[in-house]
């Protein structure tokens, strides 16, 4: 997941993990730099209004994996999105994705995620987008258009039906 905030998705998606395939080597990772929104682009219009928020504590989230039992099943990659994606496939070379959830609403962030991971993200595996489409997170829209026009024929957009968010998933269908 990029972009915790509170944790509650992640929260919701190492549960999962654990229940769906017990003992599982598999983990969550949570990117998130824990200060809020801060990595503004022009393309990301009047979200500027937004800056600090969705800001999250690293520490509360930490007490809640372990208060869950969940401590080997998370692992955090703290800071900048932009800087942290890169350092983390570099240090692990044999990190792949079958699920990104994408949370962090802004242009920069979103396209650095989408790009770096895209060749990490399994065939049917899944980037999902919480703010994709959304009036006051312009950036995140952007970030996904200029991704897919870089990567014709290899996404399968998949509208998100009943739900506010998220909004939707792209589903990786070729090299």
């Amino acid at each position: 997941e990029f972009g915790s905030w509170r944790g509650a998705n992640l929260l919701f998606l190492a549960k999962l993990q654990e229940i769906l395939d017990p003992g599982s080597s598999r983990m969550v990772h949570c990117f998130d730099s824990f200060e809020g929104l801060q990595t503004f682009n022009p393309a990301d219009g009047d979200a500027t209004v937004f800056r600090g928020e969705y800001k999250g504590s690293l520490e509360e989230l930490k007490d809640f994996i372990h208060l869950y039992d969940l401590d080997d099943t998370v692992k955090f990659h703290v800071g900048d999105v932009r800087d942290t994606t890169a350092k983390a496939l570099k240090e692990d070379l044999s990190l792949q994705f079958c699920l990104i959830y994408l949370d962090v609403d802004l242009y920069e962030p979103t396209l650095v995620a989408m790009n770096e991971c895209h060749s990490r993200l399994s065939l049917g595996g899944l980037f999902v987008l919480d703010e994709w489409g959304f009036d006051n997170y312009p950036g995140e829209t952007a970030a996904v258009r200029e991704f897919l026009a870089t990567h014709p024929g290899k996404y399968q957009q998949i509208h998100i039906a009943r739900t506010r968010q998220p909004t939707l998933a792209l589903k990786r269908i070729a090299e």
